[in-house]
């Protein structure tokens, strides 16, 4: 896995709506969420004690974005600003 192969399965996430690429791009976010939980499960690994609680919040934040799912409620849109809802919930 290198910096080349995640920056093509980015570009393969484009226009995902597109009948001719929505296959492709299925693929590429099922690989990019799998390289995201390994390399957070290695990250967690490796970090020691004071780094783990150091960090746990920022942690438990990307641990959240990885494992959402397409129907799950309180959603993470933003990791920057993780406050952050949806317009369509807050009116629908």
């Amino acid at each position: 896995m290198g910096v080349e192969e995640l920056l093509q399965l980015v570009r393969d996430t484009h226009n995902s709506k597109h009948p001719k690429r929505a296959k492709m791009a299925r693929r590429a976010q099922r690989r990019l969420r799998t390289i995201a939980k390994t390399q957070l499960r290695e990250l967690k690994r490796k970090m020691s004690e004071e780094q783990l609680e150091k960090y746990a919040e920022i942690l438990n934040l990307c641990e959240m974005v990885v494992n959402q799912q397409k129907g799950d409620s309180n959603k993470i849109y933003s990791l920057h600003k993780p406050f952050t809802k949806c317009i369509a919930q807050i009116y629908g």
